[in-house]
């Protein structure tokens, strides 16, 4: 860590972007202090969304497109921060579609709908009625085949709430997390899936 400040900014991103973690994670710590000042949350949600909420999302969104970035290290922090920016716009741009106080009721499928093919549906824009427990065995051995590759913490997110049936306050128990990080985990992980399945997010700005 401590060589890591003495090198070249620009070599510093180049190692990071080879997936060097001490460079990566002092690359970060660079910008933590003016991410955070960037971060503006609406205090309507501040008792749902945090901004270390923000932070965390934001970090495993950038780690995982870090190789993908083209630009030099003076764009990095504006990088970041849009990155920043759509993950908190998504998360209340949800929130704010459900009009409830509690929306871990609205996160999911709908009361009394299955869940795995809710998602289904959800992610591939389809309304199939699967008649048979072998078509819905194989829809849902589909997900599960695509969650895998999904970083870990979207993983457990998903099996949480589509497959156990969980809400986000009780996740968030499971995952010793807070309630905000998984919302916006939540919200990162379906964003994901749909570029793995190929198709168009329904209300992610990605």
């Amino acid at each position: 860590m401590n060589q890591d400040r003495k090198i070249n900014p620009s070599l510093l991103l180049e190692r990071a972007r080879t997936g060097d973690e001490s460079a990566i994670e002092e690359l970060l710590a660079q910008h933590d202090v003016a991410l955070r000042a960037m971060i503006d949350i609406n205090k309507k949600w501040r008792s749902i969304i945090e901004t270390d909420d923000v932070l965390q999302v934001t970090y495993l969104e950038a780690v995982l497109d870090l190789a993908k970035y083209q630009g030099d290290v003076a764009g990095f922090g504006s990088w970041l921060g849009s990155i920043a920016k759509n993950n908190l716009h998504d998360a209340i741009k949800t929130l704010e579609r459900q009009k409830r106080p509690h929306p871990d009721r609205r996160i999911g499928a709908p009361p009394g709908k299955d869940s795995i093919l809710w998602l289904w549906n959800f992610l591939t824009g389809s309304s199939a009625s699967p008649s048979g427990h072998a078509a819905r065995d194989e829809i849902r051995t589909t997900l599960e085949t695509q969650i895998t590759q999904l970083p870990s913490a979207y993983e457990e997110v998903i099996q949480l709430v589509y497959f156990q049936g969980k809400s986000i306050e009780d996740s968030a128990s499971a995952m010793g997390r807070t309630y905000g990080a998984v919302y916006l985990l939540h919200q990162r992980a379906l964003n994901r899936m749909h570029q793995l399945l190929g198709t168009e997010s329904q209300f992610f700005s990605g």
